[in-house]
């Protein structure tokens, strides 16, 4: 449920201009500042959320109305193109800190699950009355961070040495998720075979 899925998406993504400012200005020791954070360029990130996020899902949608046969026949190509560009963006961003990402990889890791899985979790508690489909996405999308949002709020928050170190987190942290993600979807998958359509 592709719709559903960025629905809950742009949500969390709006709704993290608020809390991330607010989770920093309750708990000073997180952001370092003694609880004094700089100021948000809110209408910068959205314009920059809506390039990385609307245009494309927009074009998608387009494309597959557009020529529905087209990606019926291409449909594997599309999502091994998608799969090389998120491998691409993962290489190139952890070559680019690769020494930082020594020092914290192993605790970024850690923390990573123990994050994810409980998040997991979460949704899948909040989705019991839920279509399996639907509950599948909600699932996931619990668990899965946007990574964007930090990264853009880092660049725009912290001085180059501490963007470094948060950078190589948040590889280390998009690399446990799509593990754990990729693997709960091939099980959703599976098990979707198995149930009636209609459900």
């Amino acid at each position: 449920n592709v719709l559903l899925s960025a629905m809950i998406a742009a949500v969390g993504t709006v709704m993290s201009l608020l809390t991330i400012p607010l989770w920093l200005s309750v708990l000073p020791w997180v952001s370092g500042s003694a609880g004094e954070i700089h100021p948000i360029p809110a209408g910068r990130i959205v314009a920059q959320l809506l390039t990385f996020m609307a245009l494309p899902i927009a074009a998608g949608f387009a494309l597959r109305r557009s020529r529905p046969d087209l990606v019926q026949r291409h449909s594997s190509r599309l999502r091994a193109i998608s799969a090389l560009l998120v491998v691409f963006v993962l290489g190139a961003a952890a070559w680019t800190i690769k020494d930082d990402l020594d020092e914290i990889a192993i605790e970024s890791a850690q923390a990573a699950t123990l994050f994810i899985a409980p998040a997991m979790l979460s949704g899948a508690a909040i989705g019991l009355q839920w279509l399996p489909r639907d509950r599948t996405v909600l699932v996931i999308e619990s668990g899965v961070r946007n990574v964007a949002v930090a990264l853009i709020l880092g660049k725009a928050l912290l001085d180059d040495r501490a963007f470094d170190t948060h950078a190589s987190f948040l590889t280390v942290y998009f690399v446990i998720e799509i593990v754990m993600m990729m693997t709960f979807a091939r099980l959703a998958a599976d098990r979707w075979a198995k149930i009636p359509s209609d459900l």
